[in-house]
């Protein structure tokens, strides 16, 4: 088996023991994603030894899919109109709306997500060099 095929079945039994866990399971999952983080970033090196893609190719595209996942997981945020006052006593309170999309983006992961964006983006710069004035 190849070392491509092996990253990628350990990364797909990863998934399946995330699927597997409780919803409650915080420390497991942050665990696993940090596992499965370190093991598509091998993934990434074998791939570009195989098919020689440039470093900075390889960050834009991981910083095209982190920015997807954020979009996805904000996605299922409530409406900031969703708490809007009707005059008839309907409506979702701000503060529970709020906290509910507050949890939503950390069950998603976004702050670990937009951490390491920001890793990615300034190791992009140093990749590209400074920018002409």
């Amino acid at each position: 088996m190849s070392t491509i095929e092996a990253l990628t079945r350990r990364i797909g039994e990863i998934g399946d023991r995330l699927a597997a866990l409780p919803a409650d399971a915080f420390n497991e999952r942050i665990t696993l994603h940090e596992e499965e983080r370190e093991l598509r970033t091998e993934l990434r090196r074998a791939g570009h030894e195989l098919f020689g893609e440039d470093e900075a190719g390889m960050v834009r595209r991981r910083i095209a899919d982190i920015e997807r996942r954020i979009r996805d997981v904000r996605g299922t945020r409530l409406s900031a109109s969703v708490g809007a006052a009707t005059g008839y006593g309907g409506g979702i309170d701000p503060e529970y709306a709020h906290a509910l999309n507050a949890a939503l983006d950390e069950a998603g992961g976004v702050g670990g997500l937009q951490a390491e964006l920001q890793r990615l983006r300034v190791r992009l710069a140093e990749l590209d060099g400074p920018s002409p004035r």
